[in-house]
């Protein structure tokens, strides 16, 4: 977006919300950053997504939780399409919660969640609930270039060239082509972590 102040604040994809017309805007961009904030498996006429619930075959199909994530990530693609970009330029996403079941481990005391319902996706830079942010993952980074690699092989999908390229000179060292294919790789791969994370 040339010659756009980096200050400038724009609704995406504004809507009116119910009898009271509260104006909701889907996304905002702010300068060169967008951000797509609040988002769950509703639509804004009749509160759940009708492609959610399936009145009419209400147990048919992909489980209601997976149904949410689909709605919630054909939003973020829409927003993101009108603010002039893609799902291959997203930063980052938070996901919300609500847990349905869970188990203490008495001797460690920590928490097993078994099984939980998908509350909200949201694009942001900053999370609105400090509690939801990741702050540890089970077991520890890559600690050299070529543990580096095979992470990016394996969880990221990217081929053997690409992962070294990323590995040794970042994004800017695959070819446009590579990168966009790359890309391609970790929306998919986030689609999967989505999914892996919705599955009981």
């Amino acid at each position: 977006m040339p010659n756009e102040p980096d200050s400038a604040v724009e609704p995406i994809l504004p809507v009116t919300l119910g009898k009271g017309g509260v104006r909701y805007a889907q996304g905002m961009r702010a300068g060169r950053w967008v951000f797509a904030t609040g988002h769950m498996g509703q639509d804004f006429e009749n509160g759940m997504a009708p492609e959610v619930l399936a009145p009419r075959l209400p147990h048919a199909g992909r489980p209601k939780r997976e149904k949410e994530a689909a709605v919630v990530f054909d939003r973020f693609e829409a927003v993101l399409e009108a603010a002039g970009s893609s799902l291959a330029n997203i930063v980052r996403t938070d996901q919300y919660y609500t847990t349905v079941e869970a188990v203490v481990d008495p001797a460690t005391r920590a928490r097993r969640l078994t099984e939980i319902d998908l509350w909200e996706i949201s694009l942001v830079t900053f999370p609105a609930c400090p509690g939801a942010q990741v702050t540890a993952v089970k077991g520890e980074p890559p600690q050299t270039i070529r543990a580096f690699e095979s992470f990016l092989r394996d969880a990221g999908g990217y081929s053997h060239n690409a992962a070294g390229a990323i590995a040794h000179g970042g994004f800017k060292a695959l070819s446009r082509r590579d990168a966009e294919s790359g890309s391609a790789a970790l929306v998919a791969s986030l689609r999967r972590a989505a999914a892996i994370l919705t599955t009981p």
